[in-house]
């Protein structure tokens, strides 16, 4: 676990094993951000968890990134831990011709938008080395 000081966003952090994690980290002492795209999820996590910091973000979406970015630079501007925790997975028909636009969706979501992030936040990560216990 990571022991507290650090600055942490976690993408797709408003319910699940995403929030739990924001949970823990928060308690360690860590200021962490979430993004995920539904205001609402967003709102009840922060009302669990009132020292997080929300952000509606789609990461598959690159002016949701860039937004995020920017977000990043003046709230946690000393952003050391990326957790890519966001994704989607959809049962498809394969001889649906709306099959395709369903997979790119998928794909933004779980790789390329991870990727991306991943890219932008990435010059932080060489100058804020996260404080492992």
């Amino acid at each position: 676990m990571l022991r507290g000081g650090n600055q942490i966003l976690i993408t797709g952090g408003a319910t699940g094993i995403g929030l739990e994690l924001a949970k823990l980290f928060v308690a360690d002492g860590n200021q962490v951000a979430i993004c995920g795209r539904d205001r609402d999820r967003l709102e009840a996590a922060n009302h669990s968890v009132p020292q997080l910091r929300t952000i509606v973000a789609d990461i598959s979406k690159e002016d949701d990134r860039q937004r995020l970015r920017e977000t990043m630079d003046a709230e946690l501007p000393n952003l050391n831990v990326l957790i890519n925790n966001a994704g989607t997975l959809k049962v498809c028909d394969l001889t649906d011709p709306a099959y395709l636009l369903q997979l790119q969706n998928e794909i933004a979501t779980n790789f390329f938008g991870p990727l991306s992030l991943t890219a932008i936040c990435f010059p932080d990560f060489r100058l804020n080395r996260a404080r492992w216990s």
